[in-house]
């Protein structure tokens, strides 16, 4: 049995900041997080066939990117507490391992 997976994004990117994250069961609707100091968190419990994901996209002043938030195949089990920084480049995922924002990916192609 799958446990609970929280998500939670962080602003850093130097500006206010809205994210929409969808599944293929749901859609989380868009939500505001202003910088500095702001965050988003969400919370599912994957299918029991594996095949939950979820994706995200990013919109600030003249920028619209999307990435895969949370892909079961990539973040489970080792991401039971998946949190992220939303930078200009891309989103950085924490790593338990070494204490830092290190697993950094870039946006996914428009």
């Amino acid at each position: 049995m799958t446990s609970r997976v929280y998500v939670t994004l962080f602003n850093d990117l130097g500006m206010n900041v809205t994210v929409h994250c969808k599944s293929g069961d749901g859609d989380l609707g868009p939500h505001f997080i202003q910088y500095p100091n702001g965050f988003y968190q969400f919370n599912f419990k994957p299918n029991p066939f594996g095949t939950t994901d979820y994706y995200c996209n990013f919109q600030w002043p003249n920028i619209f990117q999307w990435f895969d938030i949370y892909l079961f195949d990539r973040d489970h089990p080792q991401c039971g507490r998946c949190n992220w920084k939303i930078k200009p480049d891309g989103v950085c995922k924490f790593n338990y391992e070494t204490k830092d924002y290190d697993l950094c990916y870039p946006w996914n192609p428009n």
